[in-house]
């Protein structure tokens, strides 16, 4: 090989390689632009599924029920001592429930010293619930999910919840003790344990907020005895999806339960 021939050869394998070199970081950037875009993908899916449930756009809407059991009345002064949140799905133009667990969680929360020698629900002692603590992280999640949240006598759950997370204080609440005229469907009592005997559902351990919960679902799900509509489509107007002034309305229903529940705090 003369000088100028080895001169030419090497031209080429240093195109050669810098071609390979370019083809290498093309295929890298490739794999990368694809995984960006599966994840571009999923964060759109997960978006529009958020975006339907919030405006409405979805049939299929999330509520969220909350039942607590406290060592009194007082929200200021008494605390939670267990609380079991459960989001179920339904639909928003029958009132149906498709799934009554989503998902469940239940949290118990170690007595403070105020409250050590208070009375306490059936099967929970003060040794059992020592070092417990409900997570807050958790129950705004769940929040997050629920187009509302729902308990019986919701402005007693509400004014206690609000105070693990203060973010319950600022979304809908629907109660199934006063939202529903259970005197017209010949019900002389609203008592949860009541309702349940008298729509012939088990009730569980009562005063147990996972049973509770559970038992007040399949309440909610059931049909009333004189229009066939779920006693859900009752509460929320029967287009399950809040309108603005149902959002309004459940605000002031939830501030005046509370101003009868505890007048001498306000």
């Amino acid at each position: 090989y003369t000088p100028e021939r080895i001169r030419i050869l090497s031209n080429q394998e240093a195109i050669r390689q810098s071609g390979a070199v370019q083809s290498s970081g093309t295929a890298s950037l490739q794999r990368q632009m694809q995984s960006q875009m599966i994840e571009l993908r999923r964060v759109v899916s997960s978006t529009a599924k958020s975006l339907n449930r919030v405006t409405g756009n979805s049939s299929i809407g999330r509520g969220l029920f909350i039942d607590t059991e406290t060592t009194g009345l007082r929200p200021l002064k008494d605390q939670v001592v267990e609380l079991t949140a459960t989001l179920f799905d339904y639909n928003k133009k029958t009132g149906k429930i498709i799934n009554e667990a989503v998902r469940t969680y239940t949290g118990l929360q170690a007595l403070s010293f105020r409250s050590r020698h208070q009375r306490l629900p059936p099967g929970l002692t003060a040794d059992s619930l020592a070092g417990k603590a409900i997570s807050a992280t958790v129950l705004r999640r769940m929040m997050q999910q629920a187009d509302f949240a729902v308990a019986h006598n919701a402005p007693f759950d509400k004014s206690f919840v609000q105070q693990i997370v203060p973010q319950a204080g600022r979304m809908p609440w629907l109660d199934t003790m006063r939202g529903i005229p259970w005197r017209e469907f010949g019900f002389t009592s609203r008592a949860q344990q009541d309702l349940l005997r008298g729509h012939g559902i088990s009730s569980g351990t009562a005063h147990r907020s996972g049973s509770d919960v559970a038992s007040a679902i399949r309440l909610l799900g059931s049909s009333n005895i004189l229009g066939g509509s779920t006693y859900l489509s009752m509460l929320t107007g029967g287009s399950g999806a809040l309108s603005p002034q149902q959002q309004s309305l459940s605000v002031v229903r939830s501030m005046a339960g509370e101003i009868r529940s505890n007048p001498h705090q306000i």
